[in-house]
């Protein structure tokens, strides 16, 4: 048998959380309330006296690691024992009597949880959990169980027992995680489950077994983009140089799908593929390079800053026909080089005679020399570092120029269309007869690059709308021809893209894209210009190629945004049952995301519409019910209407009689009268009105008045009348000349007397013109009496400055005796 367990004096700290950081909670368990367990499944033999699970605080749950505790209000899920032979509590067992045959209490039972756990699309999952037990190792424990199948069948996790204990004997509290097989991932009903067994041996330790605060988890997955790019060259980068930009982005928990690149210097300038990107830097300058990488919601952008060299440039090489018989004998070779940097050196790589080449100006002389013969020279332009010196090479050849002809001609691809931006490829078509073409000279007006001095073919780039000449000039050193032709460029269409009814929709919604600026329109993503589609959730991005009369080109894009939205429900709130003439607001209370809000109050109403959610005041002119109509539209165009009724009643009548005059002090009498059933209210109350809820009242003023009645019907609907009643003023005003103030209740003060008062000072001397009295109300009266004695009989003198509430005012003196 087992000794009870004590927990007195231990103080509980309350359980917050064992999880490390970084994991999410997919389901806990903390035993309070009415937890979803099973408790009494037998697993084997279970004795008349097995143990039991029990769910209380009598094990009381701590935070680990905490000695055991008694009912502390923590509940735990914990083995206890029950029958005759039961003398613990809490996780206390009975480890049975050793086969001595009075006790028998051999267990074997699982507490189970009840309801579905789902894992779908979860991984790397943990179960944790707080323990406390001892029992005996191999004889008495607890087996930690997962089920996959709606709890038929078991699979053992974790053996428990000889756990923990503190100094005092108590069990001590531990926290466990158990990693979970994969076999727990992806399941719509994982279930957990702890199986106790212990022999009927009568060894064996208290606590059995106690669980609290159970907790499956997998790690929190974080989402996040970040851009990176790499690109080479990286050295050396000069003008003219290619650089390839190639995206090295990540994403965690994510996928990229946009990426957004800034090539400030480049051509092209910018790219919104992953690339890779092969971009050309003409010109020398330090540029930033931005990459911007995005998921649909994430974004973020990488900046790199690169530097162009300035290079340099002898032009490219070359060669030309020197005549040795008739015509020119002399050439500059400066002028052969297109595009070469001025201040560079000529070398001779072929010997000439003396005399025949200036290597200072470049200066060729053929004259006298073998027809034939051929010579070289180079043009070196000095680099700046890190960019190397460029060299180009001239070859001149002694030709025999003194008969022949040359006929300038060339061809050009395509011929159309030729838009903004168009490539054309000009091809020389020149002929010669007796003799040899050696130099071409072409002017590409307009184009990029705008001349050139070799045979070809040559791309040229016409960047600009335009008109231009294009003259290609072929000679043999000697004869020249001319060849000229004319294009046009034609500008590209401005291309615009637009979404009906919006770029923002709900899900299933149906939008129209329509192109504009050109003549046909073609979308991507299989979208057909101006019909309705609905896209997908997310953000997608269409682009439009626009195509002119001309057959030039253009591109626009526009973003569609698509959303899970709530569903639209059309209400509003407003004040029902008003009166004719009342003007009320309208208050909005529709459900969902709209956009658009038109609302109808009814041809008797001013206004009859409003749009927007605030439709502001309306005024309502005719007795009646009016239908009141809201009409809410999403972005998608989705459209809901609400319509409420509205009760307009019509206003009561009322007749207030009769006006008439009345002596300062008389009474007057006040009567309303109406048709409908309803309440009186008179004003103002304050002008002396004996009942001024009364239909028939009267009252007694002291000044023109005029009585307003108020009549409000059961809908809250009133109507008013006046009386009026001019007061007849009287002055009549004074002090009695003798009281006796003796407590028999009659004439015991010394008041002023008189209608009309509106405010007063009164004040009373005796003979020896002491104060002994004063008063500025009227019914405050001297009661012959000064500091706290009675006053001797005698003559007092008074005197009472007075305003009356018709304007007038003064002073009055006299005496009074006072009587004893």
């Amino acid at each position: 048998m087992k000794k009870m367990k004590l927990t007195l004096g231990v103080f509980y700290l309350i359980f917050l959380s064992n999880l490390s950081f970084g994991q999410t909670i997919l389901w806990s368990e903390d035993f309070e309330g009415v937890p979803n367990w099973t408790l009494a499944n037998s697993t084997g033999t279970n004795d008349v006296d097995a143990n039991i699970w029990v769910i209380s605080d009598v094990e009381g749950g701590v935070l680990p690691p905490g000695c055991g505790v008694a009912s502390n209000g923590n509940q735990t899920l914990h083995v206890g024992c029950q029958g005759a032979w039961c003398f613990g509590a809490g996780a206390a067992y009975n480890a049975g009597d050793g086969g001595l045959g009075f006790i028998f209490a051999t267990t074997n039972v699982r507490a189970q949880y009840n309801a579905p756990i789902s894992t779908i699309g979860q991984t790397n999952l943990s179960l944790n959990f707080d323990w406390i037990g001892v029992g005996e190792a191999g004889d008495d424990f607890a087996i930690c169980q997962y089920s996959i199948d709606g709890g038929v069948t078991w699979v053992d996790l974790q053996t428990f027992s000889g756990g923990a204990v503190c100094g005092s004997g108590q069990g001590q509290w531990t926290n466990v995680v158990i990693p979970l097989p994969v076999a727990c991932e992806n399941q719509a009903d994982l279930r957990f489950g702890f199986n106790w067994t212990n022999s009927n041996n009568g060894v064996g330790t208290d606590p059995s077994f106690a669980v609290n605060d159970m907790e499956l988890t997998t790690p929190t997955t974080t989402t996040s983009v970040t851009a990176d790019f790499t690109f080479t060259p990286t050295s050396p980068i000069c003008e003219g140089t290619t650089i390839t930009f190639t995206d090295a982005s990540t994403a965690s928990g994510t996928t990229i799908t946009t990426w957004n690149w800034t090539f400030n210097g480049g051509t092209p300038s910018t790219a919104n593929t992953q690339g890779p990107h092969n971009v050309t830097f003409n010109a020398a300058g330090t540029y930033n390079i931005d990459l911007t990488v995005g998921d649909g919601t994430l974004t973020d952008t990488k900046t790199v800053s690169i530097t162009v060299n300035a290079a340099a440039n002898a032009g490219i090489d070359n060669s030309a026909n020197v005549c040795t018989n008739g015509g020119s004998t002399t050439l500059d070779l400066n002028t052969l080089l297109s595009g070469a940097d001025v201040g560079g050196t000529w070398t001779e790589t072929t010997a000439t005679p003396s005399g025949q080449f200036n290597v200072a100006t470049g200066m060729f002389d053929g004259a006298g020399l073998t027809i034939g013969n051929t010579y070289t020279f180079d043009y070196t332009v000095t680099g700046t570092a890190p960019c190397p010196d460029d060299i180009a090479t001239m070859t001149i050849t002694i030709i025999d120029c003194s008969s022949g002809t040359v006929t300038a001609d060339f061809t050009f691809t395509p011929t159309s269309p030729i838009c903004e931006g168009t490539t054309i490829t000009f091809t020389d078509a020149s002929t010669a007869s007796g003799t040899t073409i050696t130099t071409w000279n072409w002017t590409f007006n307009g184009g990029t690059p705008s001349t050139a001095n070799t045979q070809g073919p040559h791309n040229v780039t016409f960047n600009a709308a335009g008109t231009y000449n294009i003259d290609l000039t072929v000679g043999d050193g000697t004869l020249t021809d001319t060849k000229t032709v004319s294009i046009t460029v034609n500008a590209a269409p401005t291309v615009t893209a637009s979404a009906s009814p919006s770029t923002t929709l709900c899900s299933g919604d149906q939008v129209t894209l329509t192109g504009g600026g050109a003549t046909t329109y073609s979308w991507d993503n299989g979208v057909s210009d101006g019909m309705a589609f609905s896209p997908p959730d997310g953000s997608t991005t269409y682009t439009v190629t626009g195509t002119d009369a001309n057959g030039c080109t253009n591109t626009a894009s526009v973003t569609i945004n698509v959303s899970v939205c709530a569903p639209m429900i059309a209400g509003f709130s407003f004040q029902d049952d008003i009166c004719l003439g009342d003007c009320i607001t309208f208050t909005d209370t529709s459900s969902g995301t709209p956009v658009d809000w038109q609302w109808d109050f009814g041809s008797n109403a001013t206004p009859q519409t409003a749009s927007g959610q605030d439709p502001g005041t309306v005024c309502f002119n005719t007795v009646g019910i009016h239908q009141i109509q809201l009409t809410i539209t999403d972005a998608g165009g989705t459209s809901v209407s609400v319509t409420n009724n509205l009760t307009v009643h019509d206003i009561p009548t009322v007749t207030a009689e009769l006006d008439t005059t009345i002596d300062l002090g008389g009474s007057v009498d006040l009567i309303a009268t109406s048709p409908n059933f309803g309440n009186y209210q008179w004003q103002p109350d304050t002008y002396f009105i004996d009942c001024d809820t009364c239909a028939t009242t009267f009252a007694t003023p002291e000044q023109n008045v005029d009585y307003i009645v108020v009549f409000t019907d059961p809908n809250g609907c009133t109507a008013q009348d006046t009386v009026s009643v001019t007061v007849n003023f009287i002055f009549g005003i004074g002090v009695p000349q003798a009281f006796s103030p003796n407590g028999d209740g009659n004439n015991d003060l010394l008041v002023v007397k008189g209608l009309g008062i509106d405010r007063m000072i009164f004040k009373i001397y005796n003979r020896y013109g002491q104060l002994v009295f004063e008063s500025t109300e009227q019914t405050h009266g001297w009661d012959g009496t000064f500091k706290g004695k009675d006053e001797n009989p005698g003559v007092f003198v008074w005197v009472l400055e007075y305003h009356l509430l018709n304007g007038q005012a003064g002073i009055l003196k006299g005496n009074t005796t006072l009587i004893r």
